[in-house]
């Protein structure tokens, strides 16, 4: 108790200085910022000009993910060559690249960290190239699991490299984190942090932060992939990687940031409610959007199996009902292709045995075949001749030449 008043106090104290040095104006988070939407009356957002923000229009996200999940595909992590970087299952994390230039803004809502061009991190997501274009903060997280909420998310917000006739399409990855006591601090939040504690508002920032996919995204890649919409006005449609394991960070971090959001002024935030996160007991409002139907969408979970040994099993235990290995599906494929031509071997020996009962095999020396119709034994290589009906010209019957001693004639 004595620890969590300390740490109330300090946070109170940072959110102070925050108000002098006139940290909280910032810059705009949104394109739809001159607009007013806030998180406190989320039911307008579908009536701003321009949004996608209905449901009956476009799925929506955030969305909460079953702990019990009807299906998952197991896969190893594996190492690509082109493009250089980490694949597992339908995803490539592009890993060629240790750092990435960077700008911080500050908004009313949130911060966004954005990626400066040449974009050198990247997904390859289902055959589709996504550039990683801004990094945004919510807290507590926008997806629960089971209906519970993390104490952070980290959203990646990617554009596809390609321009269709609509624009570009979007992927977003969230990493979930829990504040810890024995944290410190998060080393690839803290850079983000320094710069903005210092950060002056009246002009963006420039610095380097580490490559998130491999400082930021949990060792153990294993995530749940969804298709709905970014999770703020104007909604745009959006491709959803949730990673499975949260991260952990310290209570300082998360109090700086929900401290710094509410000190804008009127707040665009939302106000507490029964099922928050552990740091609501600061009195802060929150940045995240309220849980979507997911209808009939069916989340489906891409889980690593060669996790390393020191990051163990993911804490949040989610189960699926039927799982396929990576390798499940050409096993099938060959098991199906050894079954059609064991059956084609089949049926060309039962054809053979046809022929040479029926048709012979053209031999002149074979052995004679006795015709049970006629009684007769006659060779195999002229049986049909015998089978096929003769014509005889129309006259009276044959009688024979009235020797006694002929053969008979059997009509």
């Amino acid at each position: 108790a004595v620890g969590r008043a300390k740490l109330e106090l300090s946070g109170l104290i940072f959110a102070s200085w925050l108000g002098r040095i006139g940290f909280a104006q910032g810059l705009p988070s949104s394109d739809l910022s001159s607009q007013s939407w806030s998180y406190a009356d989320q039911t307008a957002w579908s009536s701003i000009d321009g949004s996608h923000c209905r449901s009956s229009e476009s799925p929506q996200s955030p969305i909460d993910i079953p702990r019990v999940l009807a299906y998952a595909d197991v896969y190893n992590e594996t190492l690509d060559k082109i493009p250089e970087g980490l694949r597992l299952g339908p995803a490539t994390w592009v890993v060629s690249e240790t750092a990435v230039n960077v700008k911080i803004e500050k908004g009313p809502t949130t911060w966004t960290v954005k990626t400066l061009p040449p974009y050198g991190e990247r997904i390859d997501f289902e055959d589709e190239l996504y550039n990683l274009v801004s990094i945004t903060f919510k807290s507590p997280s926008e997806h629960t699991i089971d209906g519970i909420r993390s104490d952070f998310e980290v959203q990646l917000n990617h554009q596809s490299e390609t321009v269709y006739a609509d624009g570009h399409r979007r992927l977003s990855a969230a990493i979930r984190f829990n504040a810890a006591k024995e944290v410190e601090s998060n080393f690839w939040l803290n850079s983000i942090w320094r710069v903005a504690m210092s950060h002056n508002h009246s002009a963006a920032s420039f610095f380097q932060i580490g490559n998130p996919y491999t400082e930021l995204v949990p060792l153990d890649r294993s995530f749940v992939a969804y298709y709905g919409s970014t999770t703020e006005p104007p909604c745009y449609p959006a491709n959803w990687l949730v990673h499975v394991q949260p991260g952990l960070m310290s209570y300082e971090e998360l109090v700086m940031f929900r401290a710094s959001l509410n000190n804008n002024q009127p707040s665009r935030l939302a106000t507490l409610t029964e099922n928050q996160s552990k740091s609501d007991g600061y009195g802060y409002g929150f940045n995240s959007r309220e849980i979507q139907d997911t209808g009939s969408r069916t989340p489906k979970m891409y889980r690593m199996s060669n996790v390393p040994d020191h990051e163990g099993a993911s804490s949040v235990g989610i189960k699926v009902k039927h799982s396929r290995s990576s390798w499940g599906e050409p096993l099938l494929w060959l098991l199906a292709i050894a079954a059609l031509l064991c059956l084609i071997f089949i049926c060309y020996a039962f054809l053979c045995k046809l022929r040479e009962r029926y048709i012979g095999d053209g031999d002149e020396e074979s052995e004679d075949y006795l015709d049970p119709r006629h009684g007769a034994r006659m060779q195999k290589g002229v049986m049909m001749q015998h089978l096929v009906p003769q014509f005889r010209p129309p006259g009276p019957p044959y009688i024979g030449d009235g020797d006694e001693e002929s053969e008979d004639y059997l009509d």
